[in-house]
């Protein structure tokens, strides 16, 4: 008798995040700060924590770190100040993590996104 095992894994590499904006893409005049507001979604059925940052000392996010409701809104900042000419390219890191898991058998993955983001000093 033969005995044949089947384990189904599934999981979605689709992301339930959702940012309002792609991309910071202003203008900084050299030495000034610009400040654009972003809304990211949580389009899951899970309660997620998001903890957001960036390499770059010249550009602060706030806040930092929060916690979203299935389907709620964070809102947060990201501020930049110009300190060359030119346009600047730098990475916009969202870490997503699974506050409560589900009850059904799946595989849930705590994520790291990395968005390209870039502003112009002038």
């Amino acid at each position: 008798m033969k005995c044949i095992l089947i384990f189904l894994l599934t999981f979605s590499l689709v992301s339930a995040l959702e940012l309002s904006e792609k991309d910071f893409n202003e203008r900084v005049k050299l030495k000034t700060s610009k400040t654009k507001v972003y809304t990211l979604t949580n389009n899951s059925k899970l309660l997620k924590e998001y903890y957001l940052s960036t390499a770059e000392k010249n550009i602060i996010i706030s806040p930092k770190r929060f916690i979203l409701k299935p389907f709620e809104k964070g809102k947060f900042k990201i501020t930049v100040t110009a300190e060359k000419k030119g346009k600047k390219e730098y990475y916009l890191e969202i870490s997503e993590m699974i506050k409560r898991k589900p009850k059904e058998n799946s595989v849930n993955l705590n994520k790291l996104f990395r968005i390209k983001q870039s502003y112009i000093g002038e």
